[in-house]
């Protein structure tokens, strides 16, 4: 190979543009160089708006490449080859934490945009793709009027869930964010603050959550359910339940990683770091599905039975009700089929599929009793 197609491999750029979720003022500035890569500040006016990294001089191979598949429903692919985001994330998280010494600062290294930049119309014709951007998005809750009208009612009641809710918000955003060393974090907070009864020490501290006969039994549930529901079957909190099958056993692991979350020295040889979130994934669902459980403990107000009558009450007083007619067949023990009819009046004013599907639930405990 000659040294001038040598040069001509590496002459592609590939750049990773990074949102910051808190922007920051600066009056000039210019790129950086470092690790191999440029570093800009993308702007509007004096105010940041991204971290812009870019590795010159690369691979046009690198480039992503188009894919096919006989497998439907899936027909094609984008295939990602030049495994630099990964040093890209690490460049902007190391610099963030250093400024954050000083100033409040947070890139969103889940939200990034890839521009692969060819130098000559050559290497152009040989990209297929020339940007990606990946975005992640939490999904909006989808809610129940029912489940509004019940967590209004339930503010009359004496019941107080504003120090447990807090805990597991924190938790939840933490977990959405994919710190999940933090979720564990306000998980454990909440179990030491409702059950540790002050202890501190660790066995004294297993003791006293063990004292708690409905948290134990929160605990076993949990287990139970990452060891036997569907839902879990991909959780990597799945080997955590089989590992520790039992409340005191669980327990006492909780407690131990709390020590090495809480308490761990810098100085010990495997300390956590916060850039290794994924050692923490499996403790992070785990406590996250118990806090879960521990909240719904305390929603007791919200499913007294008289909600129910009132919420029924209610949507009669605004003229929210609406009349439902089921026809269905019936056959007979003599095998004749009838056709029959059932009026139900139902808390509503737009007929959607959630509504449906309650009356056809409805209706079906109906005829079961």
């Amino acid at each position: 190979m000659t040294a001038c197609s040598l040069f001509k491999n590496y002459r592609m750029d590939i750049r990773y543009r990074f949102p910051l979720k808190r922007t920051f003022i600066v009056e000039d500035a210019w790129p950086l160089e470092g690790h191999g890569a440029v570093v800009a500040l993308e702007r509007n006016g004096q105010e940041v708006t991204h971290i812009v990294v870019t590795f010159h001089d690369r691979p046009v191979d690198l480039a992503p490449e188009l894919t096919t598949s006989n497998v439907a429903p899936v027909t094609a692919g984008i295939e990602m080859r030049d495994g630099l985001q990964i040093i890209a994330s690490q460049i902007v998280k190391r610099f963030q934490y250093f400024l954050s010494i000083h100033h409040t600062l947070e890139i969103d290294t889940n939200d990034v945009e890839v521009e692969f930049v060819p130098k000559d119309d050559e290497e152009k014709n040989k990209i297929h793709v020339f940007s990606i951007k990946s975005t992640t998005e939490n999904p909006r809750s989808r809610i129940s009027f029912s489940m509004v009208s019940q967590a209004f009612f339930a503010t009359e009641s004496n019941d107080d869930p504003s120090f447990t809710v807090s805990f597991l918000q924190l938790a939840r955003q933490a977990s959405l964010e994919r710190r999940y060393i933090d979720a564990f974090r306000y998980c454990f907070l909440l179990f030491r603050s409702l059950y540790g009864e002050g202890k501190f020490k660790t066995p004294q501290l297993v003791e006293a959550m063990m004292s708690h006969s409905d948290f134990v039994t929160l605990v076993a549930q949990t287990i139970t359910d990452f060891r036997t529901d569907p839902l879990h079957h991909r959780s990597k909190a799945k080997k955590l339940a089989q590992d520790y099958p039992d409340p005191r056993a669980m327990i006492e692991y909780l407690v131990a990683r709390r020590g090495f979350y809480f308490h761990g020295n810098v100085k010990r040889r495997d300390t956590w770091r916060p850039d290794q979130q994924q050692t923490a994934v499996a403790l992070s669902d785990f406590t996250m599905f118990l806090a879960l459980a521990v909240a719904d403990s305390m929603a007791g107000a919200m499913f007294s039975p008289e909600i129910g009558k009132r919420y029924f009450e209610n949507a009669k007083q605004f003229g929210a009700i609406m009349p439902i007619l089921i026809r269905y067949k019936l056959r007979d023990e003599q095998d004749f089929v009838r056709d029959q009819s059932l009026r139900m009046n139902t808390p509503a004013t737009i007929a959607t599929n959630d509504l449906a599907m309650r009356v056809h639930l409805q209706f079906f405990a109906v005829g079961a009793d």
